[in-house]
């Protein structure tokens, strides 16, 4: 896109200049394996654009941090639609937290991973935004089809989250037939304090835990919501004995 916008005396060599431009990103941006934007604030959403651009030739790319950087659900949305399917196929960790990512900004991220993008991440790190019953089902969704199956730390305190977006969650950890050990087998952490769920709410994520749901998980923040956790905890803890 940078090469397109701008002038050449003879046109002739615009596509070589193209060319060149791009095997010289794709030597400098592909070995990079941490970018670190924390506290960043002039992300805009032509901003997130680029750098959606950028990110899909960091093939090395192992952790991204874009913590407080004014992320809303405009730029979320022109990132993950801007990211290429299978993007950051080495990214393990993912850092979002404090910024105003808010239902649709979870819908485009839920929709960027369901395509495949990020598909080994093992940490994901959503808390302190503004996510709630839809974007939580969006999420859901994309989890119940097998997206991050690697994922061993998911952090969604102080979020917006309610009894609808956690049911929807809960019934896609739930094992099936074509899923023996249901979605996120792998996850370890889990965490989901202060948010709006409420004892319906609870009551699913502990039916699931019940089920065979979640095999690897160890720790559960349940934590500032107004519906009792202790079903869930207790069902977690009986499975440990």
């Amino acid at each position: 896109m940078l090469i397109e916008s701008k002038k050449f005396t003879n046109g002739a060599d615009k596509n070589a200049v193209k060319a060149l431009f791009r095997k010289m990103s794709v030597r400098q941006l592909g070995g990079i394996k941490g970018l670190d934007f924390d506290g960043m604030r002039s992300l805009t959403k032509d901003n997130a654009s680029c750098l959606a651009g950028c990110l899909n030739l960091c093939v090395s790319l192992v952790t991204l941090d874009l913590r407080n950087v004014g992320l809303d659900d405009d730029c979320m949305q022109a990132l993950c639609a801007n990211l290429a399917n299978g993007a950051l196929a080495n990214l393990v960790t993912l850092n979002l937290t404090a910024n105003q990512i808010g239902d649709e900004g979870m819908n485009s991220l839920s929709s960027a991973i369901a395509s495949g993008a990020m598909a080994n991440l093992v940490n994901l790190d959503l808390s302190y935004n503004g996510i709630g019953d839809e974007g939580m089902a969006a999420f859901a969704s994309a989890i119940a089809m097998g997206a991050l199956a690697n994922l061993e730390n998911l952090y969604l305190g102080s979020n917006q989250i309610g009894d609808k977006g956690m049911v929807s969650f809960a019934d896609a950890l739930k094992p099936n037939p074509s899923n023996p050990m249901g979605s996120l087998a792998n996850l370890v952490t889990l965490a989901l304090d202060t948010n709006q769920i409420g004892d319906e709410g609870m009551k699913s994520l502990s039916s699931a835990i019940t089920s065979g749901a979640l095999p690897a998980l160890k720790f559960l923040r349940l934590g500032g919501n107004p519906g009792d956790g202790s079903p869930a905890e207790k069902a977690l803890d009986a499975r440990k004995k």
